[in-house]
């Protein structure tokens, strides 16, 4: 979505705070501040983007978190079997039902087809920072983000992840660990 004042773009992907991203924004700014919400690529947000807030505003911002891809599944996961109260099996077999929307890789998501845009990408746990990016400085934690642990094991995210999906994980493992790499505790 972008903000029709400033022409700045929030990159709303899936399982990464967008939610509260947009909510922080337009508390900020006010609801009819913003048009083209949904999960689209910076490029797809700038086609929906007036000519006219294009030249005016000159360069254009995107905002994006970006999630480490195994927390970004478990959390999908997790969210499935407590609204739905499914299996684990029935939550692995939705998620591959929804992989190309909440799975489409994260870098797919900033993707500015060749245009001139300064993306501003954050951690997961750099949302109060995208927060105040976005303008509002008063959020004290971000709405609709757990932290927190998840009960399903970390391995089944490796072993009984769907086939198709592998590619998408191999991508965001590249993008996470080229944004924020691990550094070694003494």
């Amino acid at each position: 979505m972008y903000n029709r004042k400033t022409g700045q773009i929030i990159v709303e992907i899936p399982k990464n705070g967008s939610r509260s991203l947009v909510a922080a924004a337009e508390a900020a700014h006010g609801r009819k501040s913003f048009a083209g919400h949904g999960h689209k690529s910076i490029a797809e947000v700038l086609a929906l983007m007036p000519a006219k807030l294009l030249e005016r505003v000159g360069k254009i911002e995107a905002v994006a978190v970006i999630r480490d891809p195994a927390d970004r599944f478990r959390s999908q996961l997790a969210q499935y079997m407590k609204i739905k109260r499914a299996t684990l099996a029935d939550a692995l077999a939705a998620c591959e039902e929804q992989s190309h929307i909440v799975f489409k890789p994260q870098k797919a998501f900033l993707d500015t087809g060749g245009a001139n845009v300064g993306v501003k990408m954050y951690a997961m746990q750099e949302h109060l920072e995208a927060q105040r990016r976005v303008g509002h400085a008063t959020m004290s934690t971000p709405c609709r983000i757990n932290y927190g642990e998840y009960s399903i094991p970390h391995h089944i995210f490796y072993e009984e992840r769907a086939e198709g999906a592998t590619i998408h994980l191999m991508d965001d493992l590249v993008l996470y660990s080229a944004l924020f790499p691990l550094t070694e505790v003494e």
